[in-house]
């Protein structure tokens, strides 16, 4: 393999590795600035002072709860399948 041609097959392939974590901070940074903006503006009008650090722990508290459900929907798909592949077999069944 030429040298060109390894330069552009790592090159390309450290820019796909490096696509996923750019879409995850820039998805995190749209969640935190949307979260902290209409959760500290509600506090502040609601309690008449600001909360530094809400946005970040309610920030948490969504990424958990998302990873919960989409935990159990897996979990649930995934035991799913595994009941209907263990009674296809017929003397597991």
């Amino acid at each position: 393999m030429s040298l060109s041609k390894h330069l552009k097959t790592y090159v390309f392939r450290g820019f796909l590795a490096v696509i996923p974590l750019v879409l995850s901070l820039l998805t995190l940074q749209i969640l935190y600035v949307f979260i902290d903006r209409r959760i500290m503006d509600l506090v502040e009008e609601t309690l008449g002072f600001s909360f530094p650090g809400l946005g970040i722990l309610l920030l948490l508290v969504f990424l958990f709860l998302l990873g919960l459900i989409v935990s159990n929907v897996i979990g649930r798909h995934l035991m799913n399948l595994l009941d209907r592949v263990s009674n296809s077999i017929p003397l597991v069944k």
